[in-house]
């Protein structure tokens, strides 16, 4: 295929296939009347979108528009959580130029479609929302949203406000009122703070001084660059421009990471304002980072800070600090990044969980479920970021590797659903196999997050909730799946047999 001759939104359709439902998850019983209706919305959709291909196979010269409709309601891989970025409006909206009679019937056809179907999924996802199924809500919201990126409605349920024909975050616009604008080597900016960081110069106290003396005077961590984005603020001794980077990577990771975990950031009260475009000010928690020029640096400071010894991690995250702690250059590691902002993210989002965070023996008492708490952030350290979609899971994550490989490939180690519930932070960290439970403890994750098409899901995400708010107990996981451990681990390994077979 020449992709250089397809025009801009063929191309999209092409590359932004792969599933109608992005989130899938399963049908409890409170939710079961919604899912039908989804269901149902979906294949309706379905039908049309397979007439409008049968249409388009009448004519030669539409070959490749009949292919990209297949695309378009392609079943994702079972294993992968699969998030399109969302286009604007005007990226996608308009015909393509020189379009012939045909294109043009067809591009009006296909958008007649989508806006139709935006609209029901809306619909559906108020009456979501009504019933306090947050999760669904979001998800029928966002697909909404990838059918038609104009329509008000989906933008705003997603918390995004329209400025200049285009749907941005409220500290986007918040920024922009400020006469700043964004810049990827030098994060928000004004027109004036943009010449002088071109010319080499930094801020120092008041002014602006040379880059290579300001470069020695924030040497001191203390005294280092702070970044900040919607929801981030890193404090860094490197270089101002691999800060922004940081920082715009977590801030990234937090906007996927919401989609998922709806109930940590917002109760049903607050996303009704949302879905009402009645944003609040601008006033947020900032999750803080502490970004080292180097490993050294990062041992040195923190091992000097009473923090015990962290001459073997790559990074991590005190939640009675507040803070994640993380080096630059030789050593770093992406995917440590990320499981610690997980915790993070899980940590400090809710007050209400926060608070609880803060003190310091919070997570030391606790008699059980440690597992989780790790599994969770294993799980998502597979959250990549392409060029048109962002992805969590698949099997060939390493640490699910690992667990398939001791429990199918070359049996010898796995510790039952039940006693992995029972350890609590000390027996799990001190066990004379961690690392093997870490992998585990990823593999059961990803199980429970994509086993039957998110049959688990729901379950999971109320246990992780219950956990972090204080509220378990120690057969929680069993009740919230409706199931037995027995059972779970006979699903388990079947789920990890199976996979060598896709």
């Amino acid at each position: 295929m020449n992709f250089r001759s397809i025009p801009a939104l063929l191309m999209l359709l092409l590359l932004a296939g792969g599933g109608v439902f992005l989130f899938p998850t399963s049908v409890d019983a409170q939710e079961a009347g919604l899912k039908e209706q989804q269901t149902i919305l979906q294949e309706k959709f379905e039908v049309e979108i397979e007439a409008l291909a049968k249409w388009c196979a009448d004519d030669p010269s539409l070959t490749e528009e009949r292919r990209a409709l297949e695309n378009w309601i392609a079943e994702p891989p079972a294993d992968v959580i699969r998030i399109p970025k969302l286009p604007q409006p005007g990226e996608v909206k308009n015909p393509p130029e020189n379009a012939t009679d045909a294109e043009l019937e067809f591009h009006a056809k296909w958008w007649e479609l989508r806006e139709a179907y935006a609209l029901e999924l809306m619909e559906l996802s108020q009456t979501a929302l009504s019933q306090n199924a947050l999760t669904l809500s979001i998800e029928l919201a966002f697909e909404a949203a990838r059918q038609d990126p104009g329509l008000e409605a989906a933008r705003q349920a997603l918390g995004e406000v329209s400025y200049q024909n285009e749907w941005i975050s409220p500290f986007a616009r918040s920024q922009y009122a400020a006469r700043k604008t964004w810049d990827e080597k030098f994060g928000w900016v004004s027109s004036f703070e943009k010449r002088q960081l071109e010319a080499h110069k930094r801020p120092w106290r008041s002014g602006w001084m040379d880059e290579s003396i300001v470069r020695k005077l924030r040497s001191d961590i203390e005294k280092g660059y702070k970044v900040q984005t919607a929801h981030f603020e890193v404090i860094s001794n490197e270089s101002l421009e691999n800060a922004v980077q940081l920082a715009a990577r977590l801030e990234t990771y937090r906007k996927i990471w919401s989609l998922l975990f709806v109930s940590f950031h917002s109760s049903q009260r607050e996303l009704e304002l949302q879905f009402a475009g009645r944003h609040s000010p601008y006033r947020p928690f900032l999750h803080r980072v502490v970004y080292f020029s180097s490993r050294e640096e990062y041992i040195q400071y923190l091992q000097g800070s009473g923090f015990g010894d962290v001459s073997q991690s790559t990074g991590f995250y005190m939640s009675d600090k507040r803070r994640s702690f993380f080096f630059a250059g030789e050593g770093s590691d992406r995917a440590t990044q990320i499981h610690e902002a997980s915790h993070q993210l899980f940590s400090e989002t809710d007050p209400k969980i926060r608070s609880k965070g803060e003190r310091r023996n919070f997570w030391t008492a606790k008699p059980h479920h440690f597992w989780i708490l790790e599994g969770i952030a294993c799980y998502l350290e597979s959250y990549e970021e392409g060029e048109d979609f962002f992805t969590f899971g698949g099997f060939e994550h390493d640490r699910v590797r690992a667990a398939r490989y001791h429990v199918v490939t070359q049996p010898g180690f796995y510790l039952p659903f039940e006693e992995m519930t029972s350890l609590n932070m000390q027996s799990f960290q001190t066990h004379p196999d961690v690392v093997k439970l870490y992998s585990q403890a990823t593999g059961q994750t990803h199980f429970l997050m994509h086993y039957e098409n998110g049959k688990y899901r729901p379950a999971l995400m109320a246990y992780l909730k219950a956990i972090y708010e204080g509220r378990e107990h120690r057969h929680l996981l069993v009740e919230l799946t409706g199931t037995s451990y027995e059972r779970l681990d006979q699903e388990y390994h079947e789920y990890l047999r199976q996979s060598l077979m896709r």
